[in-house]
């Protein structure tokens, strides 16, 4: 929170804790405002309202504190999955956050050497790190995509994310040429989407030009002889 945001906080605050039957003491203000300066205003109200609507009893700081990092932590990846999603070659696609791309600094030159045991290690170490230091911060995870050459195996990675709500469905399908991103649609169960109809029309025109050209328009004129050879018949 901004010391321009503290008035709304402390507003609030205050009325949270006269519904909950303890009055906000001016002597704890600074305590509550320390505790939870780290967090979003908005992260901050939720979790005050949150808490008046299902306990009766009044919130101290760490009891709101608590609520805000376990909501911030569901967000982040593991390091097992993080490791997991980094692309392995130039051909592979991968999801990333800021401290899985930092953490994946500090690994790669124990990778490029062929030590994938200390490639791994390394990373665990340093994205733990990154991470306990983004969610005390009271930071979200901030998901970015990176393109590897093989298209094929894009669609498997952005299905996963937008599955996970880590990214948004339009931002992914700009990463899919061809046919893939209507396949990525189907999988997700979108039925409608300017894409498809798209597609299906591309489709019905390939199927019209393909008759078109197995079909002549016009039958052939028939030969003069043959027609003059049937009537003496």
């Amino acid at each position: 929170m901004r010391e321009s945001e503290k008035s709304r906080f402390l507003h609030c605050l205050d009325g949270v804790m006269a519904a909950t039957g303890r009055p906000l003491n001016p002597a704890a203000v600074p305590v509550w405002w320390a505790v939870l300066e780290p967090f979003a205003l908005e992260g901050v109200e939720a979790a005050l309202y949150a808490w008046a609507a299902k306990e009766q009893k009044a919130p101290v700081p760490a009891d709101i504190a608590r609520m805000l990092s376990a909501e911030l932590a569901d967000g982040w990846p593991g390091a097992d999955e993080a490791w997991a999603l980094l692309p392995l070659s130039e051909y592979d696609s991968g999801l990333l956050t800021d401290e899985a791309a930092e953490a994946m600094g500090v690994a790669l030159p124990l990778a490029y050497r062929g030590d994938e045991t200390g490639a791994r290690m390394a990373f665990r170490d340093a994205y733990n790190r990154c991470r306990d230091a983004a969610i005390a911060a009271g930071k979200r995870p901030r998901w970015f995509f990176t393109c590897g050459m093989d298209p094929t195996r894009r669609a498997p990675v952005l299905l996963d994310a937008v599955r996970k709500r880590r990214l948004p469905l339009d931002h992914c399908l700009q990463f899919l040429p061809g046919d893939h991103a209507p396949e990525l649609l189907r999988a997700l169960g979108v039925a409608r989407h300017p894409l498809l109809v798209e597609h299906e029309q591309a489709g019905i025109e390939r199927l019209r030009r393909m008759l078109d050209a197995a079909w002549p328009k016009e039958l052939p004129a028939a030969d003069n002889d043959e027609l003059e050879g049937e009537d003496e018949d």
